[in-house]
């Protein structure tokens, strides 16, 4: 085995351990981006975090949500009444 394939698959394994999903799908491409754009080590892993943090805080929302067990509105009629009345009540 090649040290470049070692170096990838330990990485690989590395990052699925520390459970970092977006980096682990993310990091050759973006890698290959930087290196087009001659961005520095410290800017790739920077952008690298950005993405992993941008889709935890969206999944994070998304549970919450799910959690929060809104109501589901049928009509659009009554989604319209709601949110007058709501409005009319100053919650907005």
């Amino acid at each position: 085995m090649s040290k470049e394939r070692k170096s990838t698959v330990l990485l690989q394994h590395h990052l699925k351990q520390l459970k970092l999903p977006t980096m682990l799908k993310e990091y050759p491409l973006l890698a290959k981006s930087c290196s087009q754009e001659k961005s520095d080590y410290p800017t790739y892993l920077l952008r690298l975090c950005e993405k992993e943090l941008a889709e935890r805080q969206r999944r994070a929302m998304d549970r919450r949500i799910k959690g929060a067990k809104f109501p589901l509105l049928k009509k659009k009629s009554t989604a319209l009444i709601l949110l007058h009345k709501s409005r009319s009540m100053n919650l907005w």
